[in-house]
């Protein structure tokens, strides 16, 4: 299996290694509820690792993830989960205050690191520049944030990219999207343009609109269901 459909697997579970303001929760349409698609994920992606373990033996394969500031529950987080699927987990915590050329340089260091199969950044936004995430190799990059994977996904080489993991997992939540149609709140950026796009291609229209437009209301009541970008919550 290459790196890239490793990660392709594991996608719709990386959102809960983030912190709890910006995990995934809410309700949806998947019969059990969020917490039994989650758990279906899960399993799903603990027997697709065992199974590459299997094949590759000498393989452990590892996510490093960038953090720069001090929030030392995240890293606690990020192990239960990776204890969970089996997955190796290994943080580089940079001080507060780092500058974006030097987070250049640790994820060139870790571009180079053939002990490293994925890459994901945990940063200030005001760090999460174009020349920040262009420096990670787009088959290391996790988060899907480069404008290499972010190209082929709206180019419609799905399967030949990575994808912003919480776009993956809000999709493998819902279902039946034919002719529905969704908002995204507050849904801007990277993450906000894949999810708009990957909601287009199952037939979905999409809205977007900010919590404080005064259209909102009417765009609610319009929309079979939202998703909220500031705390990535989905509602019906």
């Amino acid at each position: 299996m290459r790196t890239a459909a490793l990660w392709r697997c594991l996608a719709p579970v990386l959102p809960a290694a983030l912190p709890p303001s910006r995990g995934l929760c809410g309700r949806q349409s998947r019969g059990g509820g969020a917490v039994a698609a989650a758990r279906k994920i899960t399993e799903n992606a603990k027997k697709s690792l065992a199974s590459l373990k299997r094949e590759n033996p000498r393989l452990e394969p590892t996510l490093a993830i960038i953090q720069a500031h001090n929030d030392h529950l995240i890293q606690e987080i990020n192990q239960k989960f990776a204890e969970e699927v089996g997955l190796r987990v290994i943080h580089i915590c940079l001080p507060e205050g780092t500058s974006k050329d030097e987070i250049v340089d640790e994820i060139l260091r870790l571009n180079e690191d053939p002990n490293v199969q994925g890459l994901a950044l945990d940063l200030p936004e005001s760090l999460y520049s174009s020349k920040v995430l262009n420096a990670v190799k787009p088959e290391k990059d996790v988060d899907g944030l480069s404008d290499a994977n972010l190209g082929r996904l709206v180019r419609g080489d799905a399967y030949d990219c990575l994808v912003p993991p919480t776009a993956c997992a809000v999709m493998e939540l819902l279902e039946d999207l034919g002719g529905k149609t969704v908002l995204l709140v507050g849904a801007s950026g990277a993450t906000g343009a894949a999810l708009q796009c990957m909601l287009q291609r199952e037939g979905a229209a999409t809205l977007s609109c900010w919590w404080k437009a005064p259209q909102l209301q009417t765009k609610v009541c319009k929309c079979c269901l939202f998703w909220d970008k500031e705390d990535h919550n989905l509602y019906l």
